[in-house]
C-alpha cells in the first residue's frame, strides 16, 4: 500500500505508474508519487501528457483515447 501525493489516499502498488527515472528514492518503492486516477486527472485537464525524453520532461498533446490507454500502460 502507497499513499498517493496529490489525493492523500492509500491505493496497492499497482495503481501507481513504474517510476523511469535515474534517480529513485526508495521510499517510492520504484513508483511514481501520484497515482494513476489522479493522474488521468491531470491528463485530461491538460488535454496531454507530460513525458520524460532523455531526461527532460516534455508536454505530449493526446486526446482522450491516448489518455485512456496511458491509463491502462
Amino acid at each position: 500500500m502507497k499513499r498517493c501525493f496529490t489525493c492523500k489516499h492509500k491505493y496497492p502498488l499497482f495503481f501507481y505508474h513504474l517510476d523511469d527515472s535515474k534517480y529513485k528514492i526508495k521510499a517510492n518503492m520504484g513508483k511514481v508519487i501520484e497515482c494513476r486516477l489522479c493522474a488521468l486527472k491531470r491528463n485530461l485537464n491538460n488535454k496531454g501528457f507530460t513525458k520524460r525524453i532523455e531526461g527532460k520532461f516534455t508536454f505530449t498533446e493526446a486526446n482522450k483515447k491516448q489518455i485512456i490507454i496511458n491509463f491502462f500502460k
